[in-house]
């Protein structure tokens, strides 16, 4: 099954689609989309790849370029992703709390690697939207401009 949601909010039973998660990326690429952006929630909040086989089954039957957030705290989980056909992925986290991460990731996997800014009330949301950072949304995206 696949679902929607915002803000981080895990889905519920009325968000949840009926078609797979394959099928409704196969529908994206019929409809023209060259990439699809993914985001493991359930990672996002703890870590780790909890759905990485889901994710591999879009990645294979959807043909389009996959990206993906959510939980990418580590090289080992980055590496999990690259080697599993994914196009890009995306720290949120990793990047906001340990920038040295961040700096040799990119310098190791270049266009690979990719930031996502999750805002809530000016500060960036970390952790899947259930912590919110001291610095404000403004402030990290210019230090990100910075060192680029």
């Amino acid at each position: 099954m696949c679902g929607t949601s915002g803000e981080g909010r895990l889905c519920t039973e009325n968000d949840i689609q009926r078609e797979s998660c394959g099928s409704g990326a196969l529908l994206c690429g019929g409809r023209g989309a060259k990439y699809l952006h993914v985001v493991d929630l359930e990672g996002a909040k703890d870590g780790g790849t909890p759905n990485l086989e889901t994710i591999q089954t879009i990645v294979r039957e959807s043909g389009l370029l996959v990206e993906v957030g959510g939980g990418i705290r580590s090289e080992e989980v980055i590496k999990t992703y690259l080697d599993a056909g994914v196009f890009r992925v995306i720290l949120g986290t990793a990047a906001v709390q340990n920038p040295a991460f961040l700096e040799e990731m990119v310098r190791k996997y270049g266009e690979k690697i990719t930031v996502g800014v999750d805002i809530k009330d000016g500060r960036v949301a970390i952790k899947g939207w259930t912590e919110v950072s001291e610095e404000s949304c403004f402030a990290f995206c210019e230090k990100l401009q910075k060192s680029a």
